[in-house]
């Protein structure tokens, strides 16, 4: 519930001093905290301010050229490099190098598994579920050769060794320092070793990742990842070991997890669940980070989620299903939730030197904070919608508002209003004062100034509005605008 100032018993003055508490659709609107959200669309807490924001505009950046009739099929980050691969739906793989896309003339047979790629000194190693290949660049030019073990489904590097996914439950690694060489010679710690998890359980490896020093393993069935298990390997052959880590849980394929730090982030069936280390017993402890969206997250999720990484932005970007434009956005530094609707849903979100590619359909777009639209190619640029809600003033009363007041800032190409039942109130920009023929507000209510301090403006306003379920919302037409503060007066009825 807001707090209140009780200056006078009739009287109560209801303040909102901040919004960083996101989205809380788990509790009633009665019951929410004073800086949470009933509706947060196109909205983000800004790292700069600390204040709520409308997104960034989408920017269009490049084009992938491709054959007549190939499309974009999927974007694939490559371990250890701030570049990415491309695949075509014609199986054609492309590189993006320092701003420029390449074709790398490679041409994978359409019984590809999914792609994965980590850098290995100066070349590119790619599984693909067929074999493992070495991509080595020369200038323009991309040479390969198969490297590793046949049915290569996933590639990382770790402690000097490449390791890949081999079948359901197994795990190789090649010698220490050579890519070249899987071979395991039982006398020889330094050559090729493998190790089985979970062996014959009925569960395929569906994920991996690098935990502290441990390597934490997903295994499950893809149609059922609730079902699955967590392992972990510990330390280095030989002194490794294996051990089950959670039970009932598990995610659906390499794109729904995501490394945070000391945290692993995973998309399950039942939401946006974390890994997290215990310092003082060197264990994991499971959590849940969608536990004020939880219901209206998981009705969403399909096999299809994508689970995303913005690092510039401290986020998690989630995308339920392909059904609809809904990306899911959560701040793991102030851990709260909002969304983000865009004209078209993403096909992969990547953050590259702190620039963050949206990609849609073959086009690259950049989310820039100082766009205030989405310029789209070859398409009519698109006002961004942006929807702030609030919750309910007072809990089973009825109460009349006498007055609004509220501090923001917002561009000169932005339109904004405060809206509570039958009432709005322009926030407009103010920065140097309306003339005096285009000024339509009361001379005694009328604050405009000649010169804004701290570029922050205010409106206040009278107002007769009566309910008992009065709920603030702030809608928005266009990027730019930040909200800082709200106020009300309002009298029981």
């Amino acid at each position: 519930m807001p707090t209140v100032a009780n200056k006078h018993s009739e009287v109560r003055r209801i303040f909102y001093p901040r919004f960083d508490g996101g989205l809380n659709l788990s509790a009633s609107p009665e019951t929410i905290a004073i800086n949470e959200l009933r509706d947060a669309l196109n909205v983000e807490v800004s790292q700069v301010t600390g204040k709520l924001k409308v997104r960034g505009g989408l920017v269009w950046h490049n084009r992938f050229s491709l054959d007549s009739g190939d499309n974009v099929k999927e974007i694939i980050p490559i371990q250890g490099s701030e570049d990415f691969l491309m695949l075509s739906e014609q199986n054609k793989l492309y590189h993006y190098r320092n701003g420029v896309i390449y074709d790398t003339n490679i041409k994978f047979s359409p019984k590809i598994g999914n792609i994965s790629a980590a850098m290995w000194e100066d070349s590119i190693l790619l599984a693909y579920g067929v074999s493992l290949l070495q991509v080595t660049i020369n200038g323009d030019t991309y040479d390969y050769a198969s490297s590793g073990p046949k049915n290569s489904r996933y590639v990382f590097v770790r402690n000097g060794r490449v390791g890949v996914v081999d079948g359901d439950n197994t795990i190789r690694f090649s010698a220490i320092g050579d890519c070249d060489s899987w071979e395991d010679d039982p006398d020889d710690d330094s050559t090729g070793k493998f190790i089985d998890i979970g062996y014959k359980d009925g569960m395929k490896i569906t994920a991996l990742c690098p935990l502290s020093k441990d390597l934490i393993i997903f295994k499950s069935s893809p149609t059922a990842p609730d079902n699955g298990k967590i392992w972990r390997l510990i330390g280095d052959y030989p002194d490794w070991q294996v051990v089950e880590a959670v039970q009932d849980t598990g995610t659906y394929n390499y794109k729904t997890v995501k490394i945070v730090g000391n945290d692993v982030f995973y998309i399950t069936a039942s939401g946006l669940a974390t890994l997290s280390t215990v310092m003082e017993y060197g264990d994991v402890k499971m959590n849940w980070a969608d536990r004020k969206v939880a219901k209206a997250l998981t009705a969403l999720i399909t096999s299809s989620a994508q689970l995303w990484h913005v690092t510039s932005k401290s986020q998690l970007w989630v995308t339920p299903s392909e059904k609809d434009n809904l990306v899911w956005i959560f701040d793991y530094g102030l851990r709260i939730w909002t969304y983000f609707e865009f004209p078209k849903l993403p096909k992969y979100v990547l953050c590259v030197k702190n620039n963050v590619f949206v990609f849609i359909d073959n086009d690259i777009y950049e989310l820039n904070d100082y766009c205030y639209q989405d310029e789209m190619k070859d398409a009519e640029t698109q006002t961004i919608k942006a929807r702030i809600v609030l919750g309910i003033l007072s809990a089973g009363l009825q109460i009349l508002v006498k007055s609004a007041y509220a501090s923001y800032e917002v561009n000169t190409t932005s339109k904004a209003e405060l809206v509570i039942g039958k009432f709005r109130m322009p926030l407009k920009y103010r920065g140097s004062g309306d003339f005096i023929y285009d000024d339509y507000d009361v001379a005694y209510e009328d604050d405009d100034t000649l010169i804004e301090a701290n570029n922050i403006m205010t409106a206040r306003q009278r107002c007769l509005v009566k309910g008992w379920t009065l709920s603030p919302e702030i809608k928005i037409s266009g990027g730019g605008f930040e909200l800082s503060t709200l106020g009300f007066e309002t009298v029981e009825v």
